[in-house]
């Protein structure tokens, strides 16, 4: 009876150890398959949380926050270092007002009529 009883537990390492390496083998053939699902639903989240504006560079702008007025305001960064940034809000000479205008006439986040930083 021991003998058989030593047979069966041998044989159950066996049949584990050959139940490991099997799914070992699997994960190792299928890895590929497994990362472009995992990338593929890491750039499905990023593109939710971006409101499909992630990987889009038509729609995709650098945006500024107001800190010199006090007003809140959202702005397209290119446009104000090309426009308002040294004269009209940074310069010794530069008034609330001038900052103002130029960040809200000129440079505001805006495509196609909607403001793109402040969502």
């Amino acid at each position: 009876m021991l003998k058989s009883f030593r047979k069966q537990k041998a044989q159950s390492t066996i049949e584990i150890a050959a139940l490991i390496v099997f799914v070992l083998t699997a994960m190792v053939i299928f890895q590929k398959y497994m990362a472009r699902g995992i990338y593929g639903r890491w750039k499905g989240v990023g593109d939710a949380i971006g409101f499909q504006r992630l990987y889009d560079p038509n729609l995709t702008i650098e945006c500024g926050h107001d800190r010199w007025t006090g007003s809140g305001l959202w702005y397209n960064a290119t446009c104000f270092d090309t426009v308002c940034g040294e004269a009209s809000c940074v310069a010794a000479t530069a008034t609330n007002s001038d900052c103002f205008t130029c960040i809200s006439a000129t440079c505001r986040s805006s495509y196609g009529g909607v403001d793109i930083c402040n969502q």
